[in-house]
């Protein structure tokens, strides 16, 4: 049985990881860019309608295929979670800026180029706000498992 979700995932956001934090930089115009691990496998927390947490283990073979790598290319950037999907009639009023086109992953992260564009989000940045999130459908597979790798 699988049903289709929307999740919210927040890393804490760490430029050039896993080596550390890599500045990001200001561009000639006083935008600021750098690439971040935008995503990863693994086992993640997520909070169920009735306030119970339920594990979700994130594959590679699903995290790391090219159609869902594709998909974050040229993607608006928010700050914070929007309550609606971003689009073209509300991005004025949701994004901050954009994600670039080189997705690259290694065996755990999932990196991406990022340029932020309106001043407040650049601020809050260079002010050490430090989480980033993608937001996404996926369908959930509801097999049961104890331990991944195991």
């Amino acid at each position: 049985m699988t049903t289709t979700v929307e999740r919210r995932d927040f890393l804490e956001l760490i430029f050039g990881c896993p080596t550390g934090p890599e500045k990001m930089k200001r561009t000639d115009e006083g935008f600021l860019q750098g690439t971040a691990c935008v995503t990863t496998i693994g086992i993640f927390p997520y909070m169920l309608a009735d306030g119970t947490i339920r594990m979700e283990l994130r594959l590679p073979e699903e995290v790391f295929a090219q159609d869902s790598l594709d998909t974050l290319k040229g993607k608006p950037l928010t700050d914070d979670h929007p309550d609606v999907k971003v689009d073209p009639t509300n991005v004025k009023n949701h994004g901050v800026g954009s994600v670039g086109t080189e997705i690259t992953h290694d065996d755990q992260c999932v990196y991406s180029p990022l340029t932020f564009l309106r001043d407040d989000a650049i601020q809050a940045i260079e002010g050490r706000k430090r989480a980033l999130s993608c937001g996404y459908t996926c369908e959930l597979d509801f097999t049961s498992g104890t331990k991944w790798g195991m």
